[in-house]
């Protein structure tokens, strides 16, 4: 605040007492267990403390000085996270899903959606599968480190769909427009994160993240990991290809539309996800 407002050395110095203060009233407030709690108790905790304060606080005032509102903290950016499925156990419940879903017989008029809560014996265990692969929660600890972060999947918004290329005048036209799908975008430190992954072969289907920029052809266990409240996306079909009507990595008849898995999870602060 002091770079704005004409306030003298004392005075951001009780600007600065007062935002600490009010910031250790919320995590009172709250229950948060912050950070710097975990150690500050244990041997050397003023020093690793105080090596933080001399490491890290530069950082973000140097970030605050390079941004005109501080409100851009709270927007993502380039922040979609990849990674795939391709060890046998992944490939195994993905092969499930897709059988599952062929024995469905989804709609061609418009897309299918089957809630994770809800799926039978075989499906629902491999969905589990994928929620919980190693290979997910490896690609969420790179952005999100476990030391300060907790990520809990968000079971009652999980599902399966089948895209239709019928999407005219039907409440699948949003999703070919640019789009957030959540509203809280101005909730601060905490994520929800929506992963599409792509059950089978996809030529068609194009997901573009129109902020990164970049585009992905999601398609046999790919991942595309974008934050829910914040990220803006789109699908599109590619100007050429188009989906065969047969997986070629598994050989066996599958729809001529993607089956996808949308997941959900949380991140933030270790000890607010209940909060968030």
């Amino acid at each position: 605040a002091a770079l704005w407002l004409p306030l003298s050395a004392l005075q951001s110095a009780l600007l600065l007492a007062a935002a600490y203060g009010g910031q250790e009233l919320a995590h009172v407030i709250t229950g948060e267990v912050t950070y710097q709690s975990t150690y500050i108790k244990k041997s050397g905790g003023l020093q690793q403390l105080l090596m933080h304060t001399y490491y890290l606080l530069p950082l973000c005032l140097d970030a605050a000085c390079h941004s005109n509102f501080l409100t851009v903290w709270f927007v993502a950016h380039n922040d979609v996270l990849t990674c795939r499925l391709e060890t046998p156990e992944e490939r195994a419940a993905m092969r499930t899903i897709t059988d599952w879903v062929i024995s469905q017989s989804p709609s061609t008029e418009h897309t299918t959606h089957w809630w994770y809560q809800r799926l039978p014996g075989r499906a629902h265990a491999a969905f589990k599968a994928v929620i919980e692969s190693p290979t997910i929660r490896a690609m969420f600890e790179c952005r999100f480190p476990h030391e300060a972060y907790a990520v809990e999947p968000i079971d009652g918004m999980n599902e399966i769909y089948v895209a239709s290329d019928k999407h005219s005048l039907n409440s699948d036209t949003v999703f070919y427009m640019e789009h957030v799908d959540g509203p809280w975008v101005l909730y601060p430190f905490c994520h929800v994160y929506r992963c599409i992954c792509s059950m089978n072969e996809n030529s068609q289907i194009l997901t573009q993240f129109n902020n990164v920029p970049a585009e992905d052809l999601l398609t046999d266990g790919l991942v595309s990991g974008l934050d829910f409240n914040r990220e803006v996306h789109r699908i599109a079909n590619h100007p050429t290809n188009r989906n065969t009507g047969h997986t070629a990595m598994w050989g066996t008849a599958s729809p001529s539309r993607t089956t996808t898995s949308s997941t959900r999870a949380c991140s933030a602060p270790t000890g607010a996800c209940s909060g968030a």
